[in-house]
C-alpha cells in the first residue's frame, strides 16, 4: 500500500477544490507517489457530501480510509471528550441504498483497527481504541449519527 492509511479531513479544507490533491500534498507523500495515493483516498459518488455534511459538526473529527488497505471509508471521532480514550470511534462503510448496519465490518473493513490505531499515535483517541463497525447509505448514516455515537459511547469501558 502506497502512502498512508489515513488522512484527515479538516472542515475548512473540504470546502475547496480538488480537496484530497491537496491533502495529499501537504501530507509530503513523495511526488512520484503522489497520483497513486489521490486515487486511493479520493471520493466516489456521494462520500464528499457526506464528509462536508458531517464536520458541520465541530465536534466530529473525520479521516478518510486509504481505499485499498480494507479499512472501510471513513474514521469518525467526537472529541466532545476531553480525555482522547474516553471518545467514540466510527469505522464506516458507505453503502449506496443500504440500510444502517451495526458492527458487521466484513470484508471492506478488515483492517479498520489499522486506521484507529493510526489515529490513536496520533494521541486524538487512546491506545486500543476499538471502533463502531458501520455500514449503511450515506443520507441513512448522517440521519442515524446522534444514535450511533451514543451507542459507541455506551459500549466505551468506564476509565
Amino acid at each position: 500500500m502506497l502512502g498512508p492509511i489515513v488522512l484527515p479531513l479538516p472542515r475548512a479544507q473540504l470546502a475547496r477544490q480538488s480537496v484530497i490533491r491537496r491533502l495529499v500534498t501537504l501530507a509530503s507523500v513523495r511526488k512520484a507517489a503522489r497520483a497513486d495515493v489521490v486515487s486511493a483516498f479520493d471520493f466516489k459518488d456521494a462520500e464528499l457530501a457526506f464528509a462536508r455534511a458531517l464536520t458541520a459538526h465541530t465536534n466530529l473529527w473525520l479521516w478518510r480510509v486509504h481505499q485499498r488497505a480494507f479499512g472501510g471509508d471513513f474514521v469518525v471521532v467526537d472529541v466532545s471528550a476531553p480525555r482522547p480514550e474516553r471518545r467514540p470511534v466510527l469505522a464506516i462503510d458507505l453503502k449506496r441504498g443500504e440500510r444502517v448496519r451495526v458492527d458487521r465490518p466484513g470484508v471492506q473493513m478488515q483492517h479498520a483497527a489499522r486506521a484507529v490505531s493510526a489515529i490513536a499515535d496520533d494521541g486524538v483517541v487512546g491506545a486500543g481504541a476499538t471502533p463502531l463497525y458501520v455500514t449503511g447509505d450515506a443520507t441513512e448514516v448522517l440521519s442515524h449519527m446522534p444514535r450511533l455515537l451514543a451507542l459507541a459511547r455506551a459500549t466505551k469501558p468506564s476509565v
